[in-house]
């Protein structure tokens, strides 16, 4: 607090006051003293070398008892032969003449010049008082001192002119009565306290009267007012004992230097004829508050693939300290906003500054997509009684990972590789890709593909037809041994016989199966030489078909997707959910998907919805979506609607699946979400009933019986191969005829008898009948709130809805609503997952009984004003039943 501050109340000891000196101690002496409206000394002091100060502390040399003067305002100094003055930092000022001193500097005093403090007039004397100023008193006590050694003081009756006329002086020994002030002020009374509005003009009219025997010339002023604030300042002639008006205009500029308040001023005259009076009338006006705030955001445009970073700045440009609340918004709603600070404050003239972080989602192809974003500012005062609404836009140019032109050019660049691949690659490497023959011819010659396949053809068919022609000489030889033996032998020549014939078959078939030469290049068609027999035919035996069994397909369950981890980010894992359906209205599955620990850039998580059980469109709707966990957050849910059911009396599951995930990895991907019959449903349960089963029987008919029939092979076909220097024929290598003793053996035939299928009987048991259901709802009585222009969020502990179970459906509805005064409820909030921002209006939501509760543990509330509101809380159960509470809201100033 200043030492100057007119509003301090004395607090002795002075630390400017100086011990009074005799002349003989320092020399000539001086005197300063107090001039009445006459322009004669009333009071005075003896200067020293130590100074004398003047103030309104009751330790000063010269004491002046009035409000406006400053408790230390000016020191007097003197040296023996110069005086000099300084004024002590005061608001009123210290005139020396017409020039205004500097706060802490020595001006130097010489005896023609007044020395003027307010309303009062001081003369130096050097060496000694005029003789009308012997009998002034100068070491009496004086009204109001307060200190019997006081050097000199000053009336108190100077201080108590209302209209700014100084009081008649105390009347001189001889004197009867005082005279008159020479010049007299008045002031409408409504103008002594005036309120000025920024930006607006005031009048005050002032009325002069000249009470001498002299025509004055008078000079009009204000003190305590910037003089860029009036309008010329007028310059009267008053005749004697009349009296003129003037019209003072003042105007207030609407700028934060305006600073709003009240400011103690004076309107002073001086009269031309009489340099050493000064005549004032002391004011107080107010200067009213207003806000004029200023929005801005740099750049105004910024691009990025799905975030941009803008600087917000707010100008204070009003006269009072202002607070700001900023939010963001854009029509299509494609955006998110995150402010460093959603409220800051400025003083007046002040720049307060805050980041914004503007986040769309990611785009891989496509062109820039533009979007114009607004940014609003909610303007109040400290004491909420003025509010402003400021906004600004800017532009977020989003950019694609891959811009538009990427697909033309990566093709333009695949077929430009391709061109010039063909021109280095050899022949025989490039004839092997796609494309070969578009884009480039060979360089060398095809390679002699027939010529191989013949000679390949020809070894292998004379390789076959020796192995036929010793294997029937074999055989012939065993159908000569076999006629000569006995009937046992012959058992045994008949598995010899079998052996040799399976052989020849097998040879015969490797005929069938050369490899066919393709048809020379000068030819287009392979011709036959005329002539030539036809290839015989090969029968091959029937095969029975076995019995195959048709699998029956199982819908198998969803892998969890399957992610590389990254080293330094979050695991990421999803909880499952259980819910109780309803007979009518939905509800939902709530699914948390939470984060081991916070991540310092953006998290996205995709996910979608299977079916298990249940089926998606029957039991619920199927979602599918990303998950935005923004710097800091550590939990998300996924709510899957369910749909109401009246006849299902069994658990339905589906699935929910984490399929990506962006800064973060997959620790848990997949989710059971299980759906419960609706309450008083009975749930079936199956039962299977075991009957006998009969025991298959198997019944085998006997083999029959096989001949063997040698008959002596007489091959019809010889393999002839044709040279490859005949191009028009066609190498056909023809295997041998087929013999025609076949050994045919005849598997036993099984004759199978079916199984009786066991039948499974459903036997529906109700479940128990639920118990009761004994809804509760606790809540505190009242809240102590905090108000005040930056109040903060109050929290509304203690709401707990408990009586049933924590998998049973609540719906939850919140209003508030003023009391004192009743048109201002406030504000509350829900905050995390499941809440809702900042509102007056009610809100209702439908959940699980945990879930509610976990929701109400963050409920808050908020109001500026001073006074009372109520929070009204109703809970009904899916039973019917409902609880309400009220709780009282005490809101006091800060």
């Amino acid at each position: 607090m200043a030492p100057n501050d007119p509003s301090v109340p004395d607090t002795p000891p002075n630390p400017y006051a100086t011990r009074a000196v005799s002349a003989s101690e320092g020399g000539s002496a001086a005197f300063v003293a107090l001039l009445d409206a006459r322009g004669q000394p009333t009071q005075y002091a003896e200067v020293s070398s130590d100074g004398v100060t003047i103030g309104r502390l009751k330790g000063s040399d010269l004491v002046l008892d009035d409000p406006t003067i400053s408790r230390n305002h000016a020191r007097v100094e003197w040296d023996g032969r110069h005086a000099r003055v300084t004024d002590l930092g005061s608001k009123l000022g210290t005139f020396l003449g017409a020039v205004r001193l500097m706060p802490q500097t020595p001006y130097e005093w010489s005896p023609d010049q007044p020395l003027r403090i307010g309303r009062y007039v001081f003369r130096l004397y050097p060496g000694a008082l005029p003789p009308a100023a012997v009998t002034a008193p100068s070491a009496s006590p004086v009204a109001g001192s307060g200190r019997p050694e006081a050097t000199a003081g000053v009336s108190s009756a100077v201080a108590e002119a209302p209209t700014g006329r100084l009081p008649p002086p105390e009347p001189l020994q001889g004197e009867a009565e005082p005279a008159p002030a020479p010049i007299a002020l008045s002031i409408a009374p409504e103008q002594v306290t005036l309120t000025l509005v920024p930006g607006e003009r005031a009048s005050v009219n002032v009325r002069v009267r000249n009470n001498t025997t002299l025509p004055l010339t008078i000079s009009l002023t204000i003190d305590g007012f910037p003089s860029e604030w009036v309008d010329g300042m007028p310059t009267l002639s008053v005749a004697p004992g009349a009296q003129a008006s003037a019209t003072l205009t003042v105007s207030v500029p609407a700028a934060s230097a305006s600073l709003a308040g009240a400011r103690p001023v004076s309107i002073q005259a001086f009269a031309a004829e009489l340099p050493t009076l000064m005549f004032e009338a002391p004011l107080e006006w107010h200067i009213a508050p207003f806000l004029a705030g200023e929005l801005a955001i740099t750049p105004k445009r910024a691009s990025g693939r799905d975030q941009a970073v803008y600087t917000i700045q707010v100008r204070n440009n009003g006269n009072v300290q202002a607070a700001y609340v900023l939010s963001a918004a854009d029509e299509p709603q494609e955006l998110e906003y995150s402010f460093a600070q959603e409220r800051v404050s400025a003083a007046p003239g002040a720049i307060a500054e805050t980041s914004l972080t503007v986040i769309a989602r990611r785009r891989m192809f496509g062109a820039d997509r533009r979007h114009t974003f607004t940014v609003q500012a909610v303007e109040t005062d400290v004491q909420q009684s003025m509010r402003d609404i400021l906004s600004a836009q800017a532009l977020f140019v989003q950019t694609a990972t891959f811009p538009l032109w990427f697909v033309p050019l990566i093709i333009g660049l695949l077929l430009f590789g391709l061109l010039c691949g063909f021109a280095v690659l050899p022949a025989s490497l490039a004839s092997a890709l796609p494309g070969y023959g578009i884009f480039a011819a060979p360089t060398e010659p095809l390679p002699d593909t027939r010529g191989t396949a013949v000679a390949q053809a020809t070894a292998t068919a004379q390789q076959l037809q020796l192995t036929e022609q010793q294997g029937l000489a074999t055989i012939a030889a065993l159908e000569q041994t076999a006629t000569a033996a006995s009937a046992d032998q012959r058992v045994e020549f008949q598995a010899t016989l079998v052996a040799q014939f399976a052989t020849a078959t097998a040879i015969a078939i490797q005929f069938t199966s050369l490899p066919t030469l393709p048809p020379p290049t000068e030819a287009p068609f392979a011709t036959v030489p005329p002539g030539t027999a036809p290839a015989p035919t090969v029968t091959m035996p029937p095969v029975t078909p076995s019995a195959t069994a048709t699998p029956t397909r199982t819908p198998s369950r969803t892998p969890a997707p399957s992610q590389t981890p990254a080293p330094g980010l979050p695991q990421a894992t999803i909880e499952d959910a259980t819910v109780q359906r309803l007979t009518s209205g939905e509800t939902s599955l709530i699914f948390r998907v939470r984060l081991s620990n916070a991540s310092a850039s953006i998290v996205s998580i995709a996910y979608t919805t299977e079916d298990d059980t249940a089926r998606a469109g029957v039991d619920y709707r199927s979602v599918n979506g990303t998950l935005t966990f923004n710097p800091g957050d550590l939990e998300r849910e996924i709510a899957v609607p369910v749909l109401p059911d009246a006849a299902t009396a069994i658990d339905l599951r589906l699935r929910v699946v984490l399929t990506s995930a962006a800064g973060a990895n997959l620790a848990r991907g997949i989710a059971v979400g299980t759906i419960r019959p609706a309450a008083g449903i009975a749930t079936a349960t199956f039962t299977p009933t075991p009957t006998p089963s009969a025991t298959p029987t198997r019944t085998l008919s006997p083999a029959p019986t096989n001949t063997l029939t040698p008959v002596p092979p007489t091959p019809t076909n010889t393999f002839t191969p044709v040279p490859p220097a005949t191009p028009t024929n066609t190498f056909t290598p023809v295997p041998p005829a087929t013999p025609t003793n076949t050994f045919t053996p005849v598997p036993p035939t099984p004759t199978e008898t079916p199984t009786p299928t066991p039948t499974e009987t459903l036997t529906p048991t109700p479940t128990e009948t639920p118990e009761p259901v004994n809804l509760t709802l606790t809540a505190p009585s009242s809240v102590a709130v905090t108000g005040g222009a930056a109040a903060p969020w109050t929290n509304i502990a203690g709401v707990v809805i408990g009586g049933v179970s924590a998998g049973d459906t609540v719906t939850v509805t919140l209003s508030i609503a003023g009391v004192d005064p009743s048109n201002n409820a406030g504000q509350m909030r829900i905050t995390g997952i499941g809440g809702f921002t900042e509102t007056t209006a009610p809100q209702t939501f439908t959940t699980t009984r945990a879930d509610a509760n976990d929701r109400l543990t963050r409920l808050q509330y908020r109001r500026g004003q001073p006074g009372a509101a109520r929070m009204t809380i109703t809970v009904v159960h899916g039973s019917g039943q409902s609880r309400t509470v009220q709780i009282d809201l005490i809101i006091s100033a800060p």
